[in-house]
């Protein structure tokens, strides 16, 4: 368990943690590589409850993420490429609930969106 942690490489609780590789819940880490639950992380690479993530790749719960790759509920989430519930994304690439939204390019239910494709 470890609050301000720069490389925790094994599973522990962390609430800032840069480069946390394994699973760990993690509230500001950028880079998490494995599952945790993560509010404010950049890349992270696995299945993680993730608030505030750019780049998240696997499915996790994301409320403000940019470019996440897999299902993931995402409130504010730019380039969604797979299906996750998502308030505000921009280009979602697959089936999501999503209120606005640009550049939808799948089926999805949209509230406010300009460019559905």
């Amino acid at each position: 368990p470890d609050e301000v942690g720069e490389s925790v490489e094994a599973s522990a609780p962390d609430e800032v943690g840069e480069s946390v590789e394994a699973s760990a819940p993690d509230e500001v880490g950028e880079s998490v590589e494995a599952s945790a639950p993560d509010e404010v992380g950049e890349s992270v690479e696995a299945s993680a409850p993730d608030e505030v993530g750019e780049s998240v790749e696997a499915s996790a719960p994301d409320e403000v993420g940019e470019s996440v790759e897999a299902s993931a509920p995402d409130e504010v989430g730019e380039s969604v490429e797979a299906s996750a519930p998502d308030e505000v994304g921009k280009s979602v690439e697959a089936s999501a609930p999503d209120e606005v939204g640009k550049s939808v390019e799948a089926p999805a239910p949209d509230e406010a969106s300009s460019s559905v494709l």
